[in-house]
C-alpha cells in the first residue's frame, strides 16, 4: 500500500513502479525468533539519489507504525 500511496503503479509481477524510482519485492518468508515467527520480505530499490532520502524514510515511519 505505501508504494501506490506515493504514487506508483503495480506491473502484477511483484514490481512497483514511480517517477525515479522502482521497487521489487521479493518473496515472503517466515523468520522464527524462538517460538514467534515473523513474515519477511526483501525490498530491491531502484532510486534517483534525489528522492531516496524521502521515499525510505516514509517506508521507515509506515513500517515502524506498523501500517497505521
Amino acid at each position: 500500500e505505501y508504494f501506490l500511496s506515493i504514487g506508483g503503479k503495480y506491473d502484477g509481477e511483484g514490481v512497483y513502479k514511480g517517477v525515479k524510482w522502482q521497487v521489487k519485492l521479493g518473496d515472503e518468508i517466515a523468520c522464527c525468533l524462538g517460538v514467534i515467527t515473523i513474515p519477511s520480505t526483501k525490498i530491491f530499490f531502484t532510486i534517483d539519489e534525489e528522492c531516496k532520502e524521502n521515499i525510505i524514510d516514509g517506508l521507515r515511519m509506515k513500517f515502524l507504525s506498523a501500517g497505521g
